[in-house]
């Protein structure tokens, strides 16, 4: 519709409005955008016209016109959906989150809008919104109820921030379409991120009875298998995988985690090499090569390529730091700042043992650690300035040529070669004065020794496979004369009630301590220990740090855990620690047995 109140030059408003429409449909910018400037001039314009020229405004590269052109329409008739939804895709390249929010709004100024559903849905799916993204595919389910699609996305978006009712979204679309392979991949999905890997499993098939060649589902199903640990062969499934997508990595990646589950080294280094070969800048296939070389004791390979663990998908730590890095070729600083880059505080507490190597280099040095840490780190190591690891906190007088270096750093330097892991009796202490009294009150006038137990890892990376649930604890907590003490974090409850019903064992928790929180406390609990007796959580490595006697439990080979190393039952990180390693056929509980029974000799030892 013409909106033109006065005439351009010599031509009439319709006259330049039809040499508008002339000029757009020869593709004509240069002409189309002067006469369109004109009119608009003139106050007077065609809303149907301005979304075409916008459209040559985008081939022309002009954002400008763009944004004039196809904001018009909507400016004058924001009521009108479809505008709204060509402003939205006009921009999308140039402002997402804005035409998300257009296409948002035409779909409900227009519920029958369809294509606005989806494209709000698919806008926020890319802008990282799932909340956003799962309402407007939802409204386009409430249009078109029997659309399976619409309702497979919901789910996958509702899945994604963990909302119970994705999984009945994934129900209705598997009513309406039974044989939907994509709804089946996932709701499997859904149910492995919910850890009912078993669940999954059923799931992935019934996607690969559907869709054979479905090499995602394939893949994902061995994961599964693996995770559930039931006795079922999964290699084939990751073949098939590797055999439907031959130039990806993902499938050899599996093959080789697989491999490492059965403890074959060297096929799992082998596997990973051979994904780094197909996709050499994945930085998956990367650095799980990386990992199993450390892990095989490889150091002067792995070393050399830790930046692809640095560079992973793996939780990480940075600092910007205004000091130079250490090492380089000038003269040696006066003081080094050495900063925790791990994560895990289990990590930072094994690697900070290479502290001492690289003290006596430096006039002056500082540890910044983990705030959990800093007590604990400046008992242990008097003369090194222990402050807490955080950004804009002020770092010690460091002298005239002060440097700095990631923990990691100084442990590949000072770690070439297993010969390089010092023997010791833990480079930890403890606080005496809280030793002594949670000693005294943990023995409460018995002459047992105290053993001290951890058994879960819920906060912890893969912590469902690495724990090893209370029920599995009978030959430890039957057999052992004891007195056992959780050094448990988190809720301990309804594990230590369960103990008592079946067992018949009383385990003591100390309900004044917050192991998680408050580390130095945890520290002189387990220093108050005779033994200790843990899964692969933080305790190990501070039992071990302190140089407790300490049995840990490692019921499955994962390729992150690279620093237990590959087939050892001692660690060079804590010689007093023996590692108990599942057998390939072997069941939890006779894992947990042998732990006993390795315990039952240590603790004779006390005698």
């Amino acid at each position: 519709m013409a909106t033109a109140r006065e005439d351009t030059g010599s031509m009439t408003p319709e006259q330049a409005l039809g040499r508008l429409a002339q000029a757009i449909d020869a593709g004509d910018y240069p002409s189309s955008r002067a006469i369109a400037m004109a009119l608009l001039a003139a106050g007077g314009t065609d809303l149907e016209l301005l979304p075409r020229l916008a459209r040559l405004a985008r081939s022309a590269g002009e954002e400008a016109m763009i944004l004039l052109f196809g904001r018009l329409p909507v400016l004058i008739r924001p009521d009108i959906a479809a505008a709204m939804m060509i402003l939205s895709r006009l921009i999308r390249n140039l402002d997402r989150q804005t035409a998300a929010r257009l296409a948002e709004h035409a779909g409900i100024a227009s519920p029958h809008l369809s294509e606005a559903h989806v494209e709000a849905g698919a806008l926020y799916t890319s802008l990282n919104e799932p909340a956003l993204a799962e309402a407007a595919y939802l409204r386009l389910a409430g249009r078109l109820p029997e659309d399976a699609a619409a309702w497979l996305n919901a789910g996958i978006l509702g899945a994604q921030r963990g909302a119970e009712e994705s999984f009945g979204h994934f129900g209705r679309a598997l009513i309406l379409a039974p044989d939907f392979a994509d709804a089946w991949y996932a709701l499997a999905n859904a149910e492995r991120r919910d850890l009912n890997h078993e669940r999954a499993a059923d799931c992935f098939r019934r996607a690969l009875a559907v869709r054979p060649d479905f090499s995602r589902a394939s893949l994902n199903l061995g994961n599964a298998l693996r995770r559930a640990e039931l006795a079922v062969p999964t290699d084939h499934l990751f073949q098939r995988a590797l055999i439907g997508e031959p130039g990806t990595a993902s499938a050899l990646i599996n093959l080789g985690h697989a491999a490492l589950a059965k403890r074959e080294g060297g096929a799992a280094l082998s596997l990973f090499e051979r994904a780094v070969w197909a996709s050499p800048n994945d930085p998956r296939a990367n650095l799980a090569l990386t990992l199993m070389q450390l892990r095989l004791g490889d150091f002067a390979t792995g070393w050399p390529r830790y930046d692809w663990v640095r560079r992973g998908d793996l939780p990480k730590i940075r600092r910007s730091i205004d000091l130079p890095h250490w090492p380089f070729e000038e003269a040696e600083p006066s003081g080094l700042l050495v900063w925790n880059d791990q994560i895990g505080i289990g990590e930072e507490i094994m690697f900070a043992n290479v502290l001492w190597d690289v003290a006596p280099r430096f006039e002056r040095m500082a540890f910044a650690c983990s705030a959990k840490l800093v007590d604990l780190m400046a008992r242990s190591f008097p003369g090194i300035d222990c402050v807490v690891n955080e950004d804009g906190e002020p770092h010690p007088d460091l002298g005239d040529c002060p440097a700095q270096a990631p923990l990691s750093q100084i442990l590949m330097m000072a770690r070439a070669d297993f010969a390089d892991f010092p023997d010791h009796m833990g480079y930890l202490k403890a606080d005496t004065d809280r030793v002594e009294a949670m000693r005294l009150a943990y023995r409460d006038g018995q002459d047992l020794p105290l053993v001290g137990i951890t058994w879960s890892s819920p906060y912890g990376f893969s912590g469902e496979e690495k724990s090893m649930p209370i029920d599995l604890w009978g030959p430890v907590l039957s057999d052992l004369p004891a007195r056992f003490v959780s050094i448990q974090y988190g809720e301990v409850t309804e594990d230590v009630n369960e103990a008592r019903e079946r067992f018949g064992i009383d385990i003591l928790v100390d309900a004044e301590l917050d192991v998680f929180e408050d580390v130095d406390g945890h520290a002189a609990q387990i220093s108050a220990m005779d033994h200790v007796i843990a899964i692969s959580n933080m305790a190990a490595p501070l039992a071990g740090a302190l140089g407790k006697p300490v049995d840990m439990v490692l019921p499955v080979e994962i390729a992150v855990f690279w620093r237990w190393f590959h087939e050892r039952e001692d660690s060079p990180w804590f010689p007093s620690m023996r590692i108990h390693r599942r057998a390939v056929d072997e069941s939890r509980g006779e894992l947990m047995q042998r732990v006993a029974d390795c315990a039952a000799r240590r603790l004779a030892l006390l005698d």
